[in-house]
C-alpha cells in the first residue's frame, strides 16, 4: 500500500488554483502555508490507524498491505478509513477504525467487511468522553429494592461527572451513531450500550491488552 507521492500535492495545487481564480482572497496563501502541517497530521493519523489494524489482523505490516490490495472490499474500507483519519486526532476513533479493518482481515475473527464498515462509520467521531459513556452504560444500575432499572437520562450526568448539557450531547451523539440504544422502562427512557457500542469497546480492550503484553 504505497503512497502516491504526486497525487496529494497535485490535488492541493488544483485547490490553490481554484481558490486563486475563484476570487477567494488570501485563501490560496493560507492553504499553501498550512499544507505541510495538514499533510503531516493526516499521515500521522493514518499511521496510527494502520498500526491498530496490524495488531488486530494478526499480520505483519507488509502482509496486511498485501491482504488489502487483494480484497476490493478492504480497499474500499481502507479508503474510507483514511478519509476519516484526516478528520480526527482522537486515539479512540483512530484505533477503533484501524482495529475494525484489521479484524475484518483476520481469519480467526468473525468480523466481516460489512461489520467493519459499520464500526468505522460509528467510530469516526469517537472520543474519550464517548468511550466513558459507553462503558458506563454497560454497567448495571438498580433501584432501592435492588431491581435492575437501567440508566435514565437524568442520572447519567452525575455518574459521569459531566454537566447535563455535555452529557445530553454525548447521549444524542452516541444514539445517532448507533452505539447507544434506548427502550422504555419504569416510566422513562432507559439508555444502554448497543451491540455496536459493545463491539467498539471490545476492540479497544483488545488493543489495550496487546499493548500491555
Amino acid at each position: 500500500m504505497k503512497n502516491d507521492d504526486s497525487l496529494v500535492p497535485d490535488l492541493f495545487e488544483g485547490t490553490i488554483a481554484a481558490a486563486a481564480t475563484g476570487g477567494w482572497g488570501v485563501l490560496p496563501v493560507i492553504l499553501r502555508r498550512a499544507w505541510p502541517a495538514v499533510t503531516r497530521e493526516w499521515q500521522q493519523n493514518a499511521s496510527r490507524c494502520l498500526s491498530a489494524a496490524v495488531q488486530t489482523s494478526g499480520m505483519s505490516r507488509p502482509d496486511l498491505e498485501e491482504a488489502i490490495a487483494k480484497d476490493p472490499s478492504a480497499i474500499t474500507l481502507t479508503v474510507r478509513l483514511l478519509h476519516h483519519a484526516g478528520m480526527t486526532g482522537a486515539d479512540e476513533a483512530l484505533f477503533t477504525m484501524g482495529a475494525a479493518l484489521g479484524s475484518s482481515l483476520n481469519d480467526q475473527v468473525e468480523t466481516t467487511a460489512e461489520d467493519a464498515a459499520l464500526i468505522v462509520e460509528a467510530a469516526r467521531n469517537l472520543s474519550a468522553r464517548h468511550v466513558r459513556l459507553l462503558r458506563l452504560l454497560t454497567e448495571q444500575t438498580t433501584n432501592e429494592e435492588g431491581q435492575e432499572i437501567g440508566w435514565w437520562r437524568e442520572a447519567i450526568p452525575e455518574a459521569l461527572g459531566f454537566s447535563a448539557l455535555s452529557s445530553g450531547m454525548l447521549l444524542d451523539s452516541c444514539t445517532a451513531s448507533g452505539t447507544v440504544t434506548t427502550h422504555s422502562g419504569y416510566g422513562s427512557l432507559v439508555y444502554e450500550t448497543s451491540e455496536l457500542g459493545v463491539e467498539i469497546l471490545h476492540l479497544l480492550e483488545h488493543l489495550a491488552d496487546f499493548e500491555q503484553s
